[in-house]
């Protein structure tokens, strides 16, 4: 074997080891948190669903409502009436939602897999995730975002929209990240890294227009990791927790398109009615 195909093979036992690592390090550590929750939810004191407050125990959910939002997710997956553009139910309209008539958006997404509403409850619950840190909910949410990928982008890698700068260390976590962890280690989805945030500024305390403004020059792409996986991928798909304006979609698919990339479409847990 020649020394630079010997230099290649090692480098792809590393990382093929590292990662294998990496699976069994989170499998464990994911474990021991539930093992703890469902002791403590048992012995101690019953921890109540954040959406009804009924008992629940190592997801934050009661059995009602997690089998419902099992349901629920198992329809928005196999329904084929949605807007071909921003992935909304559609009502009384054919192919493309009122909304995307009016105000075309996603010109540069090939498609967008949203699997609830942000309406009622899902509100309560992006906020228990996000906000609350009901870090359990990830698993659940993980679940539904692999099945969706696995119908709708079964050859894409994904790639999660980037944090903030400075909302790790501020925060002590990231939903999108923590998502992307599942999804890597326990549905084995490739997942890129390649995009970064340059800015620091919170999307939800811009106006419309600034948001769209803002998400034009927010991110950037990470050239030294891109060079690792742009030939082995032609369609990605971008990962987010909620789509309200889609600037930040589009922003991020504008980059990846101008890379290379010849499939870009989006998967996300929640998106604002039109």
């Amino acid at each position: 074997m020649e020394p630079n195909n010997q230099k290649q093979s090692l480098c792809v036992k590393n990382r093929s080891a590292g990662f294998s690592f990496r699976r069994l390090q989170f499998a464990c550590n994911k474990y021991a948190v539930k093992a703890v929750r469902t002791f403590f939810s048992l012995a101690v004191c019953q921890i109540p669903c954040v959406l009804c407050g009924e008992p629940a125990g190592a997801i934050s959910l009661c059995p009602e409502c997690q089998s419902l939002l099992n349901k629920e997710a198992s329809i928005a997956n196999e329904d084929a009436k949605r807007c071909c553009k921003c992935g909304r139910p559609l009502l009384s309209e054919h192919d493309i939602c009122t909304t995307c008539r009016e105000t075309p958006l996603f010109q540069n997404v090939d498609k967008v897999f949203p699997l609830f509403a942000y309406v009622l409850s899902k509100k309560k619950l992006l906020y228990s995730w996000k906000i609350g840190r009901q870090h359990n909910l990830t698993e659940v949410f993980a679940e539904y975002i692999a099945a969706g990928l696995k119908t709708h982008f079964p050859e894409a890698a994904v790639i999660p929209v980037p944090p903030r700068p400075g909302k790790l260390k501020k925060t002590g976590w990231d939903q999108i990240e923590d998502m992307a962890r599942y999804l890597e280690f326990r549905h084995e989805v490739p997942v890129l890294r390649i995009l970064r945030r340059t800015e620091a500024v919170q999307q939800k305390k811009l106006t419309k227009e600034e948001r769209a403004e803002h998400s034009k020059k927010a991110y950037i792409l990470d050239d030294k990791a891109i060079r690792q996986y742009k030939e082995h991928y032609d369609s990605v798909v971008l990962l987010d927790d909620v789509i309200t304006t889609g600037n930040t979609i589009c922003a991020c698919a504008d980059i990846l398109k101008g890379a290379g990339f010849q499939n870009v479409s989006a998967v996300s847990l929640f998106i604002v009615p039109g």
